[in-house]
């Protein structure tokens, strides 16, 4: 894919790419690369929707599952979800996922009951793969984990998804409404190139942009 020189704004003629392999035990990996003739930004995610009781089972079969995000730190956000800057510990927030909790005790609370839409700080290592997020479904003995070379995982609850009597149609007629998926998306920290304190988004010509993001179904 070409995405122009002034395209949205933004300088250089970047030519990305996205390779999606299925193997034979359930994993999903997922390889973004992008190059640039220009100085510019890239910061590439993956928005798929997941929830291990089904797809029609919205919020009912959400609520049942089990999250672990194993990292201590996440970016606030502001009123109108832009991040302030600051690098918070999770401890003693309703965003404190480093041990395992049910969905149905933590998303109703978060943000005056809106539901999560918050990016956690991965700890990382020389661009491997490092596990960002567990979920699972006891009731179907269903598991997943998320595994990325990237510093972020944005959580997200489908918060702004419509609510009741307005859902989308979805696959063989399924209602999907809000808090109906959870989405688990591997990426840098949103508004990185507006926070010197955050990773760099930049990429520059002769780099190579890698995003690395394994998803797997256990």
């Amino acid at each position: 894919m070409l995405s122009p020189h002034g395209s949205e704004g933004y300088p250089g003629n970047m030519v990305a790419s996205v390779t999606y392999t299925l193997d034979n035990k359930g994993a999903l990996d997922i390889k973004m690369k992008a190059v640039t003739d220009a100085e510019t930004v890239v910061n590439l995610s993956n928005h798929v929707y997941i929830n291990l009781a089904g797809h029609a089972s919205g919020w009912d079969g959400l609520q049942d599952q089990i999250l672990q995000i194993p990292h201590n730190f996440y970016t606030p956000d502001d009123a109108e979800y832009l991040p302030t800057g600051a690098i918070d510990p999770v401890e003693n927030t309703n965003k404190d996922f480093q041990e395992s909790k049910l969905l149905s005790s933590t998303v109703p609370q978060e943000r005056g009951g809106e539901g999560f839409c918050v990016n956690y700080c991965i700890k990382t290592q020389s661009n491997s793969q490092s596990l960002a997020a567990v979920l699972s479904y006891p009731k179907f003995g269903r598991k997943l984990e998320v595994w990325s070379n990237q510093p972020g995982l944005e959580l997200y609850t489908g918060n702004f998804l419509p609510g009741a009597g307005n859902e989308l149609e979805g696959k063989d007629e399924a209602r999907y409404g809000k808090w109906g998926g959870i989405c688990l998306m591997t990426q840098n920290y949103r508004d990185a190139p507006n926070h010197p304190n955050f990773p760099s988004a930049k990429l520059n010509p002769g780099e190579l942009y890698f995003h690395h993001a394994t998803y797997k179904f256990l």
